[in-house]
């Protein structure tokens, strides 16, 4: 089981959508790449949990890419302090833009620690550039047995403030890897991009909740650890390449717009215009990525906005490679009919009253003390399209006009996306204030498995 648990802070009530893909952004936040195989979809299942607060939409991803580390990547993460314990699971969580910067020595050591309550946080080292940093911690268990989470991690600036940027993690991974050597140490990666264009700060304080397993996380003086990370911009000072695209697309009569790549050290980012005539809404690539000329592609990871028609597109990284010669190929778009974007649910007789086709259903709807679990079911989603559907923003409205946000937690959301072994099937659990709302209540979609189909490749380098 791949678990996201994502930190959703949103500075205003009109959401920022982030695709929720496979990779390690989920972490090490969209590879967001799926396992392939039969074989491996029936043994495992992905469960993601997307925390949300009014302040910024944040989504975590997580993914595994099958990667073999080079012996110069291995002997030289084990020859700095801190990190020899990482080799491993690396190699199972890192996506190809992070393995290749760390086999360029691209890893700032840091060392720092938060002791009390008998836990020690560390960060041991990072790798960072202007849009995204990965964070490599270790956990000292000195009064239990017990395998411990993160969650609610935040980023600080040096003035206090909250640093808008989606955060992602990986237990299952972690969890194995301290399965498999001791029980009171454990190692992990938290993933952190910028969003909104934001340039990562060169000192931030990296705060977060530890928990044991299978309790409910609730920040307290006695649980929250904060580290202070100063990060080395020299590392990176003009590390990117910026490509012009300036090309369009028709994919079934929607017309999409390439504008340009900007490939930085860790990820690239693809900026692209939707054309304002389009028939269709929330247009998103499910199977999009950068291919060389030895057929090295480099997988969609996620996505920003949409923006007044513009949006960001986010992948794993090959700067580097640096290749002579590079394409963007793929077939498959998400996409749906303007009109059609509303989910109408009538949470007091537990009855789906609007949706855009069949393939959504009511699985159930629970009260839970002060909150009320509304768990959806999904099917119809194709083979290739590597997301986990989280489906809506943040806030819906009851009969009366009124918006209200989800609420679970002092207003921290929890939503988790599974799937199991069936393919072409999720399940999205999402959760709301337990009050008495006027029904029934209108909740707007923002992904969904509706596709068009347009095969394209076009050369950008």
């Amino acid at each position: 089981m791949r678990e996201l648990e994502q930190d959703i802070q949103k500075s205003r009530l009109d959401h920022k959508y982030m695709e929720i893909p496979d990779s390690l952004d989920e972490m090490i936040l969209n590879g967001i790449t799926r396992a392939k195989s039969d074989q491996i979809r029936k043994q495992r299942y992905r469960r993601r949990t997307i925390w949300s607060s009014a302040v910024v939409f944040v989504f975590f991803v997580s993914f595994v890419l099958s990667i073999r580390f080079s012996p110069t990547f291995a002997a030289m993460v084990r020859d700095i302090p801190g990190m020899e314990g990482f080799v491993n699971l690396i190699h199972k969580t890192m996506d190809r833009g992070v393995r290749l910067a760390v086999d360029y020595e691209y890893i700032q050591p840091i060392g720092i620690s938060d002791e009390h309550d008998g836990y020690k946080f560390t960060v041991e080292g990072i790798i960072a550039d202007d849009t995204r940093m990965v964070v490599f911690y270790s956990i000292d268990n000195y009064v239990s047995d017990r395998f411990l989470k993160v969650g609610f991690i935040q980023l600080i600036n040096q003035n206090g403030e909250r640093v808008g940027a989606s955060i992602g993690f990986n237990h299952p991974e972690e969890r194995k890897d301290w399965e498999e050597r001791y029980p009171q140490d454990q190692q992990g990666m938290i993933d952190i991009r910028m969003v909104n264009g934001e340039v990562i700060p060169e000192q931030v304080s990296l705060r977060v909740t530890l928990f044991n397993e299978g309790e409910v996380p609730i920040p307290s003086p006695s649980n929250e650890y904060n580290i202070h990370i100063p990060i080395d911009h020299t590392f990176f000072r003009a590390m990117k390449e910026e490509y012009e695209i300036n090309q369009t697309i028709d994919v079934e009569g929607e017309r999409i717009h390439f504008l340009k790549a900007v490939v930085h050290p860790l990820q690239i980012e693809l900026h692209v215009q939707f054309d304002p005539n389009n028939r269709r809404d929330y247009i998103s690539a499910a199977d999009m990525r950068f291919v060389d000329k030895k057929g090295n592609e480099m997988r969609h990871t996620h996505n920003s906005g949409p923006e007044n028609g513009k949006q960001v597109l986010y992948f794993e990284s090959n700067y580097f490679h640096k290749p002579k010669q590079l394409w963007l190929e793929g077939e498959l778009f998400r996409a749906l009919e303007k009109g059609k974007t509303d989910l109408v649910i009538d949470t007091n007789k537990k009855q789906l009253l609007q949706a855009p086709d069949h393939k959504i259903s009511v699985k159930s709807i629970t009260k839970l003390g002060a909150t009320i679990d509304i768990v959806l079911e999904l099917e119809g989603i194709d083979p290739d399209d590597n997301m986990l559907y989280s489906l809506m923003n943040s806030y819906f409205l009851d009969a009366d006009g009124n918006q209200h946000l989800e609420g679970y937690l002092e207003g921290v959301n929890i939503r988790t996306v599974t799937e199991s072994g069936e393919r072409g099937k999720q399940e999205v659990h999402f959760y709301i204030n337990n009050e008495a709302y006027a029904q029934p209540l209108t909740f707007k979609l923002v992904n969904y498995p509706n596709y068009i189909r347009e095969k394209y490749s076009i050369q950008v380098k």
